[in-house]
């Protein structure tokens, strides 16, 4: 965890993980709020939803999303690549194998407890709101990238039967901002440019 979030840089007042593969989040890898209720009207398509462990439950419950078809795994800053651990039995993997899934959410949230004291022991002596969320977008992508790029979950990605989902969510509002990979940023779920 600690690696991935050593790669957040704070420049120009925002913050950004230079050198991570953009060019691997790809359009057509990405659904959108529309392809996810449709796969909720089919009676096997799961929903993987990686969100932060200091975020609890409540952000499954704003998806919209019946609990009976997520898999909801929660980890640190939602960090995708402590899933490689096979043997914690929170590994991605164990339900690539078994549960057809379909969307792979990767959630980060505003008010991320985790990431405000890493910026303020690390980076910066009082990290307001928008720093926090700054960084919680950047790490989100990142995350994303993470996924895009392992090979198994690309696999999938490429012949189309998984889509990638990057959100973060206001904590105050539960007001949920989609990732767009044609502008490598976060818009409101209302916003016409979201989807």
């Amino acid at each position: 965890m600690l690696q991935t979030i050593e790669k957040l840089n704070y420049d120009h007042g925002k913050w950004d993980c230079p050198g991570f593969p953009k060019e691997e989040l790809r359009p057509e890898y990405f659904g959108d709020q529309q392809s996810i209720r449709a796969s909720m009207q089919t009676e096997t398509e799961q929903v993987a939803f990686i969100a932060c462990s200091d975020h609890h439950n409540s952000v499954a419950c704003v998806s919209g999303i019946p609990f009976e078809r997520m898999i909801i795994i929660q980890t640190l800053c939602a960090t995708l690549n402590t899933l490689k651990d096979v043997q914690s039995n929170c590994g991605l993997d164990i339900y690539l194998e078994s549960e057809p899934i379909r969307h792979l959410i990767i959630c980060g949230h505003q008010h991320c407890g985790f990431m405000k004291h890493w910026l303020g022991q690390n980076r910066m002596k009082r990290p307001d709101a928008e720093d926090v969320t700054s960084a919680v977008e950047a790490y989100t992508k990142l995350q994303l990238s993470l996924a895009a790029t392992s090979p198994r979950i690309n696999r999938h990605l490429r012949d189309g039967s998984m889509q990638l989902h990057g959100w973060v969510v206001d904590d105050a509002t539960a007001q949920i901002s989609i990732f767009n990979p044609a502008t490598m940023s976060f818009k409101p779920q209302n916003s016409d440019s979201a989807e």
